[in-house]
């Protein structure tokens, strides 16, 4: 018998952890915060700013690309989890 036959077959046992790590992990997460007790609409500031970088040649403040402050409203969704079982002998 060779060593090969004897391997089991691979079984991805790391993939969760290695996703919520990535997701849940990540700076962009850590700053987020979670609003909770809202139930009506509810007002989100927005700040887009493109940026442009400049090769500093220049000795000065050149003032290139925009920002953009604006507020979106975030209306709270109803959802339900509705699970089935069927239990037998």
């Amino acid at each position: 018998m060779s060593i090969v036959n004897s391997l089991p077959q691979y079984v991805e046992q790391t993939n969760d952890k290695l996703l919520k790590d990535a997701i849940l992990g990540s700076k962009t997460a850590q700053m987020l915060t979670l609003q909770t007790g809202v139930k009506t609409q509810s007002a989100i500031n927005l700040l887009a700013t493109s940026v442009v970088f400049q090769d500093g040649s220049g000795c000065g403040f050149n003032a290139n690309g925009t920002s953009t402050v604006g507020v979106e409203l975030s209306k709270p969704q109803s959802s339900r989890l509705i699970w089935s079982f069927a239990i037998r002998p």
